[in-house]
């Protein structure tokens, strides 16, 4: 189909991508942007192969973000760019672990991404966009958590996706992504109840 040539077109374009990258990284290691660059690449590649139903050659490209993007947010902590960068290839590699049913190695990952955007919304906590991505960390944990059987972590996690929610929508009552999430949350709550 039409979807099929095009995600597999996608993927030739971000291996070109990725192996420029590469060869940029090989003439001078320390550039950092080349590096994020490349970390960037394997995380839409493994975007990418999640749709098409790769789940290993997800697991395998986020993994591989992994190993860049740690290394980005430790010389730069401060670096809000290279820090969300980290969350979301944990968050990232989390849904695929979940997808192939590894639902404790999914928690954990989820953890990670929550740890980090907890750290980034109390830096800044009239960002909304921060304070969004906080609620849809607390939300991916309390799916995984629901799954597990823990009802009442699941319940914990959603009531603080719930709160950030409800301060986000009130913030911005115009903006309905935000009131559609805050949506989900209610219906979530519904659900664990």
């Amino acid at each position: 189909s039409w979807a099929q040539g095009a995600a597999a077109a996608a993927l030739n374009i971000y291996r070109e991508a990725l192996g420029f990258c590469q060869r940029l990284m090989a003439i001078k290691p320390p550039n950092m942007c080349w590096q994020r660059d490349s970390g960037v690449t394997l995380g839409r590649m493994g975007h990418a192969l999640f749709d098409q139903g790769d789940l290993t050659g997800a697991h395998t490209s986020y993994r591989a973000a992994l190993a860049i993007f740690p290394r980005l947010a430790a010389a730069d902590p401060s670096h809000v760019l290279w820090q969300r960068d980290l969350s979301v290839a944990h968050r990232s590699l989390a849904d695929v672990l979940r997808a192939q049913g590894d639902l404790n190695g999914a928690l954990k990952a989820y953890q990670q991404s929550l740890a980090i955007s907890q750290r980034l919304a109390t830096a800044d906590s009239t960002h909304l966009g921060r304070q969004r991505n906080l609620s849809n960390c607390y939300d991916k944990v309390a799916r995984v958590q629901h799954a597990r059987g823990d009802l009442l972590g699941a319940l914990d996690a959603y009531k603080e996706s719930l709160r950030i929610r409800q301060q986000v929508a009130a913030a911005d009552p115009t903006n309905l992504d935000c009131q559609r999430d805050l949506s989900f949350s209610y219906e979530s709550l519904a659900y664990v109840h």
